[in-house]
């Protein structure tokens, strides 16, 4: 059976609702070797692109899981994958639920977003109609659909087949 996941920021963004007063939105978020830009969109900061974290906040490994079935049924335990370094660096890694549910993927005063978070930067946006659209990254996206990057925000696509 083909399951088709369309990965996007939807799992691996992270969101910050508690930001330290020496912590600017907008500049950069350090985390496990690599610099996440940041993006103020109305009253809320998020990262601006995917999470690229194969470790959890706590410092332990995130299980890889390279064979897509093994992936898809990792039900006890987090577990990633990506198909290669090329695509986690362009893209991010796909976390499977146990991961996104553990808490503790993002750094430290993060988190993954839950619905209600995701409401309100749609709303701001000018709803759900329209927000996937003013997400849009620069590249990656086949015509007809315009690439736009209107607010910061760097959803790229992704079509992954498991």
């Amino acid at each position: 059976m083909l399951v088709r996941f369309i990965i996007g920021i939807v799992f691996i963004n992270c969101y910050n609702t508690c930001l330290a007063q020496t912590f600017l939105c907008g500049f950069q978020v350090n985390y496990q070797d690599y610099s996440y830009r940041t993006v103020q969109i109305g009253d809320q900061c998020w990262f601006a692109e995917n999470l690229q974290a194969t470790m959890n906040n706590l410092g332990e490994e995130i299980q890889i899981k390279q064979d897509k079935t093994e992936w898809a049924e990792s039900l006890l335990e987090p577990a990633i994958t990506f198909p290669s370094d090329i695509y986690r660096d362009k893209y991010g890694v796909l976390y499977n639920y146990n991961a996104v549910l553990s808490d503790n993927i993002c750094p430290a005063g993060w988190h993954v977003p839950n619905i209600n978070e995701w409401a309100t930067l749609a709303n701001h946006l000018g709803g759900w109609e329209v927000s996937g659209y003013m997400m849009k990254s620069k590249k990656g996206w086949a015509s007809p659909l315009a690439q736009t990057f209107l607010c910061g925000f760097q959803v790229n696509y992704q079509d992954y087949s498991y």
